[in-house]
């Protein structure tokens, strides 16, 4: 039996950023465990929600947070908040082993891709077409 893994997902965009983590095992298809986002980045207060099925305690619905005002200060308050869900530590080491991100357009790229010098130049060459992004 292969190991499980926890897999975050991100989606920032320029007024929010969603996050989702999935734990998952090598040849199986990935388990949502927790959907959060942080709104309301051009418009403060930014919002934070977090909705974790097997730990009610640490779920959180549009708590206003005064001291987030941009995507990374946002990711920061969401892997606090991830780190105090203790509920997440039964799957795998508890620690997040693949990250991955949503990209707005990925050019000539039509799958996913690791990233690295020569991709992350490609996908610069493309923020014309999606400049908040």
């Amino acid at each position: 039996m292969s190991p499980t893994r926890l897999i975050l997902s991100v989606n920032a965009g320029s007024s929010s950023i969603k996050l989702s983590l999935y734990s998952a095992s090598l040849g199986s298809t990935p388990v949502l465990l927790v959907k959060s986002s942080v709104s309301g980045l051009t418009s403060p207060p930014a919002k934070f929600s977090y909705s974790n099925n097997g730990n009610k305690p640490h779920n959180v619905e549009d708590r206003e947070l005064g001291e987030v005002t941009d995507q990374s200060s946002a990711l920061g308050f969401f892997l606090k908040h991830l780190g105090q869900d203790e509920s997440l530590k039964e799957h795998g080491s508890g620690e997040i082993e693949l990250a991955v991100h949503r990209i707005v357009h990925g050019g000539l790229f039509q799958d996913a891709v690791v990233l690295s010098q020569e991709t992350i130049h490609e996908i610069e060459r493309l923020t014309d077409l999606a400049p908040l992004y």
